[in-house]
């Protein structure tokens, strides 16, 4: 196998990856929307009624990574704080006043305190919500690696459309991916570069020139890495 095909293979897997992502994104999406419907539909039953307390902390434990991750939006912050303050009054005028609902009002205070804007993210690796059945915790969460490339990700995103603007063609933009990471070291834009490059492979363009640049520009950030100097 030679050094190209190597690269191409390489690239391949990446782009596989990165594509698998943006199907997980969209999952998560659909999660999170499906989460708050539910919690709207629990608030919307009688405070009264038979294990209303349970299902409202099942929620909180089905779903208190949201408060850890950067799943929710700011928009879907504001719909759950506000459909928890519908559940808080309801149970606020409810003849109903036990342990469980001492704990539902409490993690609905800190859930809406966490939800407010410029809140820190919790360390999930604290946390246990203790729910109304005996002895029943939420199992502690570890951070998710998926999270960083998700921020990654989204940056890369920007910086297409940064590139991409006003350019007439995606060769023009991918010259440019490639300057930066060859000239200013810059690691999105060497991943960047290489998305590219594959969906042009895909598309049958000739990119072993374009292969070539960016193995360059991988060898002068690898070696850059020791030093620490590389650009994000």
């Amino acid at each position: 196998m030679t050094e190209r095909t190597r690269t191409l293979k390489s690239l391949e897997v990446v782009l596989e990856s990165f594509l698998h992502r943006v199907v997980e994104l969209k999952g998560e999406r659909l999660t999170v929307l499906e989460g708050i419907n539910r919690l709207d539909d629990i608030a919307r039953k009688e405070s009264t009624q038979k294990d209303f307390s349970m299902e409202v902390g099942d929620w909180f434990a089905e779903h208190n990574d949201w408060l850890t991750e950067k799943i929710i939006r700011p928009a879907d912050a504001g719909r759950i704080s506000s459909i928890l303050s519908q559940i808080r009054d309801g149970l606020e005028t409810s003849s109903e006043k036990s342990l469980e609902t001492e704990k539902v009002n409490s993690e609905i205070e800190r859930w809406q305190d966490s939800l407010k804007p410029g809140t820190k993210k919790l360390d999930s690796s604290l946390q246990k919500l203790v729910l109304k059945r005996s002895g029943e915790t939420i199992a502690e969460i570890e951070k998710d690696s998926i999270l960083k490339f998700t921020e990654h990700f989204e940056s890369m995103f920007e910086r297409w459309k940064d590139v991409s603007g006003g350019r007439h063609h995606i060769l023009s933009a991918l010259d440019d991916c490639l300057n930066s990471a060859y000239l200013q070291l810059n690691e999105e834009a060497l991943i960047l570069s290489g998305f590219i490059i594959y969906y042009l492979r895909l598309k049958n363009y000739l990119v072993e020139p374009y292969v070539k640049r960016l193995k360059a520009a991988e060898s002068l950030i690898k070696k850059a890495r020791a030093g620490s100097t590389l650009v994000s």
